[in-house]
């Protein structure tokens, strides 16, 4: 990796995934790098939504860092503790001296003679433009685009005299107490803002087109006897695989049963609601559990909201937007002071940044995702995609750890670049990248790359206990294209 770059290697984004890249980088590795980050603070999601309510929607013991777990004893916990966990992490351990904040990423050029990326960098904060180079690039910017959330239009939207709020855009020290409030989604963000605005709002209604499936777990754990009697980061790291084991099991019954899944998620969350609300239509989504994400609700929230009378709960279709409300396909009309669209957001890779590889664009929807994090025909680069069935970080810790191997490996053998090879298969027969239905992969399909097949090396990882293995030690260069300086040796 030696050469005349800026630094060896380049973070895209300082967030949960980034900051645990930058930790990896630095202790798995002995190379230089540095983080860009294009707002002024890092953390992420957990500093730029500030929405009502806003916590995890995965246990923070595998959502956490695994070189610093999660100590608190709420398993789902709220955007400022989660951000202030972040910060401290970095802090401690020096990662924040590596953020160059206000730095947005336009493109990124690999050159494939001078065997480095020049990245394209506009300063937000003057208005400069600027250079720099590196010889391997982590995205680990996520994947959604945090400029803006979805917004579907709806007939006379321009019509309604309310509030009307995406919660991406929260606006800072809204009053919404005594106010009739209308929520527009079903997903976790939703099911998280009900509780939550409910607690000043004069009423809140969730309006669904189509449910979700709903799991109430206890939030607060007590201590348990083995954290009296093992040592620390043992006792944390049997937590995090007994956590990791119980979401894996859950997801494999859902897939492998899910007429039974079906019926034990219904009755459980039939269980819990109040005698005026049916099950059917509103807890009686019309897909099989985990082909979209199954919400937890912490401690029942929600459904304590419920019945308490403080919250209701709406299914059906919008067929306006009036000036006092909206009015469904069926004949509801719902009064709203203010309503808020968690309507979802939209997919965006890179961060944005525009791919270019010697000169030509890199249309990543006719790639393959390689390893579950790099795209073939593109060298040297890696986006850090967490899991859709876990916790996010425990697939973007994967990542790296594959990553920094891989780079230990051409500094060791003297190898300028790798590049994934495709499969021997076409785009037009190749799978979507994830079989989760949710909103925002459909509306992404021409963006993703393609899959080969679940089980391939050309398919997005899915099971943390084989993946973690394979990222410590299995092969490394199997279906890569190696580079040593000037001449190419293709790999088994």
């Amino acid at each position: 990796m030696q050469s005349s770059t800026d630094v060896d290697v380049v973070i895209i984004g300082a967030g949960l995934s980034g900051i645990n890249a930058g930790y990896r980088v630095q202790t798995e590795t002995n190379l230089g790098y540095e983080i860009l980050e294009a707002r002024n603070d890092l953390g992420g999601t957990w500093s730029m939504f500030q929405y009502p309510g806003l916590r995890s929607d995965s246990d923070m013991y595998t959502l956490g860092f695994p070189f610093k777990p999660w100590s608190a004893l709420q398993s789902i916990a709220n955007g400022e503790d989660i951000y202030n966990y972040v910060k401290e992490t970095a802090e401690e351990f020096s990662i924040d001296k590596k953020i160059r904040y206000n730095s947005e990423v336009h493109s990124a050029e690999w050159s494939s003679s001078e065997r480095q990326w020049t990245l394209n960098i506009k300063d937000k904060q003057t208005g400069q433009a600027r250079k720099r180079t590196c010889k391997f690039v982590l995205f680990c910017s996520g994947y959604y685009d945090y400029q803006g959330g979805y917004q579907p239009h709806i007939p006379g939207m321009e019509d309604y005299q309310g509030k009307w709020i995406h919660p991406q855009a929260w606006p800072k020290d809204f009053d919404y107490t005594g106010k009739k409030v209308v929520v527009i989604g079903s997903g976790a963000t939703a099911v998280t803002l009900v509780p939550s605005l409910a607690k000043s709002a004069e009423h809140v209604t969730l309006l669904q087109r189509s449910p979700s499936y709903f799991v109430a777990l206890p939030n607060t754990k007590s201590r348990n006897l083995l954290s009296y009697i093992l040592p620390t980061t043992v006792f944390h790291a049997l937590l995090r695989f007994a956590l990791a084991v119980r979401s894996y099991v859950f997801y494999w019954a859902c897939q492998a049963f899910p007429s039974i899944s079906r019926y034990i998620l219904r009755t459980l969350t039939k269980r819990l609601l109040p005698d005026h609300i049916s099950i059917d239509p509103h807890f009686s989504p019309n897909y099989n559990p985990w082909d979209q994400r199954v919400c937890i609700v912490p401690d029942g929230d929600m459904f304590k909201t419920l019945r308490e009378g403080k919250a209701s709960i709406a299914t059906g279709k919008i067929d306006t937007i009036t000036k006092e409300g909206i009015k469904t396909t069926d004949g509801q009309e719902l009064k709203a002071d203010v309503i808020v669209c968690a309507t979802g957001l939209n997919l965006k890779l890179f961060g944005g940044a525009q791919l270019i590889v010697d000169g030509e664009k890199v249309d990543t929807a006719k790639r393959f995702v390689f390893r579950g994090q790099m795209l073939t025909g593109v060298p040297n680069a890696s986006l850090c995609f967490g899991y859709t069935n876990a916790s996010w970080t425990l697939g973007s810790d994967v990542c790296v750890l594959y990553a920094t191997r891989l780079m230990r490996k051409c500094q060791e053998q003297g190898i300028s670049h790798v590049v994934p090879r495709a499969p021997d298969l076409s785009v037009e027969d190749s799978e979507p990248l994830s079989t989760l239905q949710s909103g925002y992969f459909a509306r992404a399909i021409d963006v993703l790359p393609r899959s080969a097949g679940k089980g391939t090396e050309w398919s997005l990882r899915s099971n943390w206990f084989k993946d973690i293995l394979q990222a410590r030690y299995g092969g490394l260069l199997r279906h890569m294209d190696v580079y040593y300086s000037e001449k190419k040796i293709k790999s088994a």
